[in-house]
């Protein structure tokens, strides 16, 4: 999974996984200030945001990893060893 997270500090994120839900929360804080003819100018950002994905199976928590680089957010998550359709044989 990739997010697109851009300006948001890497340490103010938070990924968590609970059973077959997937969540992603942050918030982005940013400043700017400025002189301009004896005059200071400042402009304040901000917001939180909160993103849960459910997911097709039961996620193991440990076998999650995310790494955020040049304002993407990417999420692994190890699928189980059997998903999809099983077969059940019928017994005359």
């Amino acid at each position: 999974m990739r997010l697109d997270v851009p300006g948001i500090d890497p340490q103010s994120l938070d990924v968590s996984v609970d059973a077959d839900r997937l969540s992603v929360k942050g918030e982005r804080k940013s400043s700017r200030e400025e002189d301009k003819g004896g005059r200071s100018y400042r402009e304040v950002v901000y917001g939180a945001f909160e993103r849960t994905v459910t997911l097709p199976w039961d996620v193991d928590a440990d076998s999650v990893k995310a790494t955020c680089k040049d304002g993407v957010l990417e999420i692994s998550i190890k699928t189980p060893e059997k998903v999809g359709a099983k077969k059940i044989p019928i017994v005359p």
